[in-house]
């Protein structure tokens, strides 16, 4: 079983939302390759190390990710701009994953899962 690290968590972020980008309809947890990848409720590699870099001892619980320290620039900056929010920026209004989970046309989903696969990450 592979575990996520610092090295690879990106690689394996880009490979599930290019796989998503090619196989709509589909959901994160659908992915084949968490049959070699220890997961968490989240299936979300982002939210992973997000966890591992704040120190849990368990990243794989399930639990809310540390959203301030995502290593996805684009939604850390909305946790760490002094909002107030109780949802992780992920999931606010208008993030290109938010948009994802919601939207019904297949060439949008597509797209939008390209566009979190290509999200700078730190």
């Amino acid at each position: 079983m592979i575990k996520i690290t610092e090295e690879n968590a990106h690689k394996y972020h880009r490979l599930i939302w290019r796989w998503l980008a090619r196989h709509v309809g589909y959901v994160k947890r659908d992915w084949p390759g968490w049959r070699k990848i220890k997961n968490s409720n989240s299936n979300c590699f982002a939210c992973m190390l997000a966890d591992i870099r704040a120190g849990e001892l368990d990243p794989y619980d399930g639990g809310f990710a540390h959203c301030s320290v995502c290593p996805i620039k684009e939604w850390r900056e909305k946790v760490t701009d002094g909002r107030e929010n109780d949802e992780p920026a992920c999931l606010v209004y208008n993030s290109a994953f938010e948009k994802w989970q919601t939207v019904w046309d297949d060439d949008e989903q597509s797209r939008l899962a390209i566009v979190i696969s290509e999200m700078e990450w730190e």
